[in-house]
């Protein structure tokens, strides 16, 4: 084992150790099948990115197992939470090492190798890729060249760089929108994730269908039968709890509000002004008393929002300053807020009927130029 790796192990009881960590740092973890070597950035179990990359290998594994190339080897080097720099995925074949988590140590391989820049792991888009390349490793290994990418956390002032063997972005843009049967077939896999004791989640059709075991009719039994409380095309994070409720995020913004003491399921909701790429929420409370609320704290890079979410008003307050255990206070943000939304709501309103008006000018003028050109 090499420096490199003792300092993961060293990075990863460091992260699970420290609630600061966890809020702060992402660390390199790797997966792997027998012809899959995964790659990526994670935040531990806060986001849902270690589930989404096990989906990830085990359906590419399947569709190596069901090609003409049973025995090639394909490299996934996933860089997300990429803030807002450019996104990009490269499709090459070449050399690349791989550390190998039952032997703890690298190896040498030779394949494919998708390295993926983006925000998020969308699964059937990097699925998509491999497949259609499958069909092509010849035509891959011809039209290849070096090209430069900046490394992750590289800085502005002196940019690091990485050099990769792939063919153009124009090329690997037509393997992604390029629809293949053999991914189609892969909708039909079933993947189940454990995620909580009462709130799991499994991966069918390339959407994320979110289950309890909870009977609602005696709160302390768990029966086989699965009741489907959502479905998602995308799953970010899940925070929350059997009490209070879940908030299950499908971006950085956007959620949906579960409560399993009676199985229903609201949203979706919106926090406005929180960017891209956002780390994952560390400070989260809930409080029944004045009134049903949830508080948190959400960070994008220099900026920290306290949300304050109601349930019961259907109200989210992307930036809330008062005492949270003050109903005084909660009931002004409540009217703050339906001011807000009904002014952005009147608003609406009158220029749907300034330009409705401007449409019978318009038309009506129209119709008198046709008459007179008839008439003349």
């Amino acid at each position: 084992m090499n420096i490199s790796h003792y300092f993961l192990l060293l990075s990863i009881v460091f992260f699970y150790t420290c609630p600061f960590a966890k809020a702060t740092m992402d660390i390199d973890l790797y997966e792997d099948t027998k012809n899959i070597h995964l790659e990526y950035w994670s935040f531990g179990e806060e986001f849902e990115t270690d589930n989404k990359g096990q989906i990830l290998i085990d359906l590419a594994q399947k569709l190596i197992e069901d090609s003409d190339s049973p025995n090639l080897q394909v490299a996934i080097n996933i860089n997300s939470f990429a803030g807002h720099q450019n996104f990009y995925y490269t499709l090459g074949y070449s050399q690349f090492k791989a550390w190998k988590m039952g032997d703890m140590k690298d190896e040498n391989y030779e394949g494919l190798v998708i390295y993926v820049k983006d925000k998020d792991i969308y699964i059937k888009k990097i699925l998509t890729i491999l497949a259609n390349a499958l069909d092509k490793i010849e035509d891959i290994k011809s039209n290849q060249t070096k090209i430069l990418k900046e490394k992750r956390h590289s800085p502005s002032n002196n940019p690091q760089y990485d050099t990769l063997l792939s063919i153009s972005e124009k090329e690997v843009e037509k393997y992604t929108s390029t629809s293949n049967e053999k991914v189609d077939l892969l909708a039909n896999e079933k993947i189940y994730v454990n995620e909580i004791s009462e709130l799991d989640y499994y991966y069918k059709d390339y959407k994320f269908h979110i289950y309890t075991t909870r009977n609602y009719s005696n709160e302390d039994a768990i029966s086989k039968k699965e009741t489907e409380l959502l479905v998602v095309d995308n799953l970010l994070e899940i925070i929350g709890n059997y009490q209070n409720g879940y908030l299950v995020f499908i971006n950085d913004s956007t959620f949906h509000y579960l409560t399993l003491y009676n199985g229903k399921t609201k949203g979706e909701y919106t926090i406005e002004g929180i960017r891209t790429a956002r780390m994952p929420i560390y400070n989260y409370k809930y409080k029944s008393e004045p009134m049903n609320f949830l508080l948190m704290r959400v960070a994008d890079y220099d900026t920290v929002h306290q949300v304050l979410f109601l349930p019961d008003s259907n109200l989210v307050i992307p930036n809330y300053a008062y005492d949270p255990f003050s109903k005084k206070n909660l009931e002004a943000a409540i009217k703050k807020q339906r001011e807000k939304e009904s002014k952005l709501k009147n608003n609406f309103e009158f220029d749907y009927q300034i330009a409705f008006y401007i449409s019978m000018i318009i038309i009506s003028s129209l119709i008198v130029w046709i008459w007179r050109q008839n008439k003349s």
